[in-house]
């Protein structure tokens, strides 16, 4: 279990007759109560919370004036110019912008594009990897497609009843290979819902990196919480 993020100490309290976690938030410090906890959702809660914790745990936050890429982190030059567009090269990454208002969808404009790019390569990689196994079939009867969104609360999510994998443009910050651990775990989801043994034994079986990707993703992840946005 995550023992800090962002500066922030992790103490966690066991309670195994309780069916909710509950977050408790002291000076530098959050406290969780419940049976049990996963590293996944600590960093989502503290995404979804972030303004909040920062301000109640007192954590000094340098201001976003970086982005992450690719897993990189870079330095973000703001220029005031006649179009909307992202210049990126070996430690800097410059926005060009004809209005303020415009900077958060030019930068989430760029990450879409290369997301897209990726996702499109990885599942030309997964169709020839399942091929002739139970999940090429399933996904045949029941996968639709991908949509995009820019989300923090999330890197995928599956809809079962659509058939849409939806991913988050949030990826472009993680290094790319990432983005294949992402994928099989939506796809799995059309052969298990939850997140049961079943569901795990279908994801190592299909995608064994899992594990070694999670557990590499939370630094990043953890790290782009105070990027520009």
């Amino acid at each position: 279990m995550l023992e800090e993020i962002a500066g922030i100490k992790i103490i966690f309290h066991y309670k195994p007759l309780n069916k909710k976690l509950y977050f408790r938030l002291k000076p530098n410090e959050i406290h969780i109560y419940g049976p049990k906890i996963k590293d996944e959702l600590i960093v989502r809660f503290y995404n979804e919370n972030q303004k909040v914790i920062e301000k109640y745990c007192n954590v000094k936050v340098e201001e976003g004036t970086f982005l992450h890429l690719y897993g990189n982190k870079y330095e973000v030059v703001l220029k005031k110019d006649y179009f909307d567009d992202v210049e990126l090269n070996s430690s800097k990454m410059t926005i060009y912008y004809t209005n303020r208002n415009n900077i958060n969808k030019t930068i989430k404009r760029y990450y879409e594009h290369f997301v897209k790019e990726q996702v499109n390569l990885i599942y030309e990689e997964i169709k020839l990897e399942i091929k002739g196994t139970t999940l090429e079939k399933v996904l045949a009867k029941k996968f639709k497609g991908f949509s995009f969104v820019y989300r923090k609360s999330f890197l995928g999510r599956c809809n079962y009843k659509t058939g849409i994998v939806e991913i988050s443009t949030y990826l472009a910050k993680l290094n790319f290979s990432f983005i294949k651990g992402i994928i099989y775990h939506e796809f799995v989801h059309f052969l298990e819902q939850n997140h049961g043994d079943m569901f795990h034994k279908y994801l190592d079986y299909y995608y064994p990196n899992n594990k070694i990707d999670r557990k590499l993703m939370k630094k990043t992840l953890i790290e782009a919480n105070h990027d520009l946005i």
